[in-house]
C-alpha cells in the first residue's frame, strides 16, 4: 500500500513540474487538478466543465469546483462560474461571484482570490455570510444574560 501511495505520489509531483505540456489558446474539457497530501490522501481537487490554456501554467476555467477535504471527506467546496487558476503557484482569482460552502455556514460575494498555500481566500465585493441552521436560543424571553 505505501509502495502505491508513493508512486501516485511520485506521478503527481512529476505532473506538476513538468513544464507546460499545453500550448496558449488550447481549450478542453472536464478540467481536473488533484493535490495530495504527503501521505498520498487527497487534500484538494479542483475541477471545471471546461478550461482553456490562457498562458504558460494559467488555466481560464468555467464552472469552477474547488473542494478541500479534510479525513477523507469534503469539508468545504467552492463554486464560481469562471477564474483563472495557475497550476504553478496553487492560486485562483477571478471577477466572478463566487459561493463557499462549510457545514452550516455559506459565503457568497464577488470577485475572489484563493491561495493553497498558506490557506487564504479574499472576497472583493459584496460578501454575505449566511449560518443555514441556527443555533438553539439559550434564554428563555424575559430571562436575563
Amino acid at each position: 500500500m505505501k509502495r502505491r501511495i508513493a508512486a501516485v505520489w511520485m506521478v503527481w509531483a512529476a505532473a506538476v513540474a513538468a513544464p507546460a505540456q499545453y500550448r496558449e489558446g488550447q481549450t478542453f474539457t472536464g478540467f481536473r487538478f488533484p493535490e495530495y497530501d504527503a501521505g498520498g490522501a487527497l487534500k484538494t481537487l479542483i475541477t471545471g466543465d471546461s478550461a482553456r490554456v490562457a498562458a504558460a501554467d494559467v488555466f481560464d476555467i468555467r464552472n469552477l469546483r474547488v473542494e478541500l477535504m479534510k479525513d477523507g471527506a469534503v469539508e468545504t467546496r467552492i463554486t464560481a462560474a469562471q477564474c483563472l487558476f495557475n497550476r504553478r503557484t496553487r492560486e485562483i482569482t477571478s471577477d466572478a461571484g463566487v459561493r463557499i460552502v462549510r457545514g452550516d455556514l455559506v459565503i457568497t460575494g464577488e470577485g475572489f482570490a484563493w491561495r493553497a498555500a498558506p490557506q487564504r481566500f479574499q472576497i472583493e465585493r459584496n460578501a454575505k455570510v449566511v449560518l443555514r441552521a441556527a443555533p438553539p436560543a439559550i434564554l428563555k424571553t424575559g430571562e436575563k444574560p
